[in-house]
């Protein structure tokens, strides 16, 4: 073999071997930005096996950002793995917590309340599903039934969730759902509402009912049946609710809503101990279309026709108040 060509092989195959090298030496030297970018990549493909060991990889490279450790979780919360994502989020925490003061900075510090955020609704949900799944699916078919006053005539007189619902509620920042057989849905919303029914894209959407438990505060219990639209009650619905003052009373609000605000003719119906009285006004997006002082309270009101009754109650209204489905009203 001439002295040439067998040079020009030994060339060849050194330069191969340094090309290797090289490319060996360029993937071990991805950097942090890098490894979050091709997570994010993988996280669109929906390829989460993939995304986990990117983001798992920018951790190891900077453990102090915690921002990554955000990432992951989202991935372990896809997958269904609510405890891994739940731990993730907080040895993210505890990261932080554990900073110096230097270097906890803007960036750090946004990304640092938004996953103790995630972190306390991924605690509720667990907690949710562990307590309360049995009830909220009991409450379902109450909600669902057809009966008026959930099949008895104690509307209102004991809490089906109970005062510890809310508490645990309360912090949400966020809905969490569940779907059911059939394609109906639960999903607990910030403030303790629970709703069921029909959704689309994440919004309720459909025929869907609305419920609220309130202990120590007058109002115990809050039913809406109606349809929705676009996350609001649009169109027919009755919102019914059980004053615990005034020996018990239970209103009941039936007519057209819009983005959940009073919208149309409004029937009320108003039975306590000493009998049923039943009002009616109109309404045009929650504010009544009559509004006159009373000369008793020196407040105004809403004037409505007292239909039927042995009583005619008054309704208060404040300048900048609105009517509608509690919790669910459009600002």
């Amino acid at each position: 073999m001439p002295k040439e060509t067998l040079k020009s092989k030994i060339t060849i195959a050194i330069l191969l071997v340094l090309s290797f090298l090289l490319l060996a030496g360029c993937k071990k030297k991805m950097n942090f930005q890098q490894y979050l970018d091709l997570g994010d990549k993988y996280l669109l493909e929906l390829n989460y096996e993939e995304a986990a060991v990117a983001f798992t990889k920018a951790i190891e490279l900077e453990p102090r950002e915690i921002g990554a450790y955000e990432k992951l979780a989202g991935v372990y919360t896809a997958q269904g793995n609510t405890e891994q994502a739940l731990e993730t989020l907080n040895k993210a925490v505890s990261v932080y917590e554990g900073l110096s003061r230097e270097e906890q900075t803007e960036d750090r510090k946004a990304a640092y309340e938004r996953i103790q955020a995630a972190a306390n609704t991924l605690s509720v949900k667990m907690t949710l599903e562990a307590e309360y799944m049995d009830l909220l699916k009991q409450l379902k078919e109450k909600m669902t039934s057809d009966a008026e006053d959930f099949g008895n005539s104690d509307f209102g007189s004991k809490l089906l969730l109970g005062k510890e619902f809310n508490s645990l509620t309360e912090n949400l920042t966020e809905p969490l759902m569940w779907q059911q057989e059939g394609g109906t849905w639960i999903a607990v919303y910030p403030g303790g509402y629970v709703y069921v029914g029909e959704m689309e894209d994440g919004k309720r959407s459909g025929d869907g009912a609305w419920y609220l438990e309130e202990a120590g505060r007058g109002l115990s219990v809050y039913l809406f049946k109606g349809t929705w639209k676009d996350d609001y009650p649009d169109g027919a619905g009755t919102a019914r609710e059980y004053l615990s003052y005034d020996g018990g009373a239970v209103e009941m609000r039936r007519g057209e809503y819009a983005e959940g605000l009073e919208n149309g003719t409004i029937t009320i119906s108003l039975a306590g101990p000493g009998g049923t009285d039943i009002y009616q006004y109109t309404a045009t997006n929650g504010i009544p279309d009559q509004v006159e002082m009373d000369p008793d309270a020196e407040e105004t009101m809403a004037v409505m026709e007292h239909i039927s009754g042995p009583d005619t109650n008054r309704w208060h209204f404040e300048d900048g108040d609105c009517w509608g489905v509690y919790g669910a009203m459009k600002e």
